[in-house]
């Protein structure tokens, strides 16, 4: 990415979408103002504002016969939406809408030059004994044009997250390839917006077949083994070497990371965030792992699900 490229998303004022689940159920409402809270510190850190959007099915219209009741219901549900775009931090504007939650959202997703992102907060609820995302969220995920910032189960809103005060630190993970070349983009032109601190993160096993991280991992390995496992680690060195100088040209604080001791991409990042203290994570969503953006497997579902901070998947 160029200073041209940097700069001119560093102009952008794009508002961010938020996915507002207006229920009476607790669980549902205490998820919804999670990620309403993240929302909008990102939005008064980015200095922007939130479009509140809240998709209420065909299906709840009920008989025509009880066209009242319905009527009431509406009302009802509309004040709540009111309610909570009242803020003192940020403009919000709400919106309420008729159809398919997974269809409407999806409308509101195809062009990248309306919203800087969509946010929504994942259900993580169990299902055949593991803990799953919801189908809204995991569609969106998938289909998305714009970036989603999801909010999963385990997002404390306050401490260690883009709600503190304190500078942000962005963790992005990178295949060094084309892969993951849009997530690490954008993980760019934030970091560069936000003063942002960077870390570049490389999970050298990630990807290899079985065999080969089983070989590597040999104590007594073959010659031959060790020096294309050194190869390995200092090509990849390299590359992120190259990445940091030249995102430092652009004024961005870079640190960088190559994980030689986990297997997997998930293991690596959720790692890395507990241990680098990072306030949000950045990764692709397409190709055949994480990094080269699996998506979406059961290495990002892990991240999304076990992350203690806000992750930002990019298609």
């Amino acid at each position: 990415m160029d200073t041209k490229q940097i700069n001119k998303r560093r102009t952008r004022t794009l508002p961010i979408l938020v996915a507002d689940d207006i229920d009476s159920d607790p669980h549902h409402n205490n998820r919804s103002e999670r990620i309403r809270k993240v929302a909008e510190s990102f939005a008064k850190r980015l200095k922007t504002s939130l479009n509140l959007v809240h998709v209420e099915r065909f299906s709840r219209r009920g008989n025509p016969d009880i066209k009242a009741l319905f009527k009431t219901y509406i009302s009802k549900q509309e004040r709540k939406l009111w309610r909570h775009s009242q803020s003192k931090e940020v403009v919000i504007k709400p919106e309420f809408i008729f159809g398919d939650p997974l269809q409407e959202l999806l409308r509101l997703c195809t062009k990248r030059d309306r919203y800087e992102l969509i946010a929504l907060a994942t259900h993580g609820r169990k299902g055949v004994g593991r803990i799953i995302l919801g189908s809204v969220t995991e569609e969106v995920i998938r289909n998305s044009k714009l970036p989603v910032l999801s909010l999963g189960p385990n997002v404390k809103v306050t401490g260690q997250n883009i709600s503190s005060k304190e500078p942000l630190k962005i963790l992005v993970a990178t295949d060094l390839g084309k892969s993951s070349r849009n997530a690490e983009h954008y993980a760019v032109g934030l970091a560069n917006r936000l003063n942002a601190e960077l870390r570049l993160l490389h999970c050298l096993h990630e990807g290899l077949h079985p065999i080969l991280q089983t070989a590597f991992s040999v104590p007594n390995r073959p010659p031959e083994l060790t020096s294309l496992y050194r190869q390995m680690a200092k090509d990849a060195s390299d590359a992120l070497e190259r990445r940091k100088r030249r995102y430092e040209k652009l004024g961005i604080t870079v640190t960088t990371k190559i994980d030689e001791r986990n297997l997997t991409a998930s293991t690596s990042i959720l790692s890395e965030i507990a241990r680098s203290t990072a306030n949000l994570a950045v990764m692709g969503t397409h190709g055949r792992n994480i990094f080269a953006g699996a998506l979406l497997g059961s290495s990002a579902r892990k991240v999304i699900l076990e992350s203690p901070v806000p992750t930002i998947t990019v298609k």
